[in-house]
């Protein structure tokens, strides 16, 4: 899957990072067990490909209000 993010065009793929950093955010394992777990692993996600750990979650939230399907996409 690939869209855009801040004029950086992102390619979604497994990443150990990302794991690692969803894990260290939230104290434990992905368990896909309810929106707010789906959004913080792509945050986390996208910090991991792009390796741009300025991003702010608020941003990010305002963002994937404004572009629903790329979270729906994810899922």
């Amino acid at each position: 899957m690939v869209f855009n993010y801040k004029d950086k065009e992102i390619t979604l793929k497994f990443s150990f990072r990302s794991d690692m950093l969803f894990e260290d955010a939230v104290g434990h394992t992905f368990t896909a067990q309810n929106e707010s777990e789906w959004l913080q692993y792509l945050f986390c996600t996208l910090i991991a490909l792009t390796k741009d750990e300025t991003l702010k979650f608020d941003d990010f939230l305002d963002w994937i209000s404004e572009n629903p399907t790329v979270f729906y996409d994810f899922i």
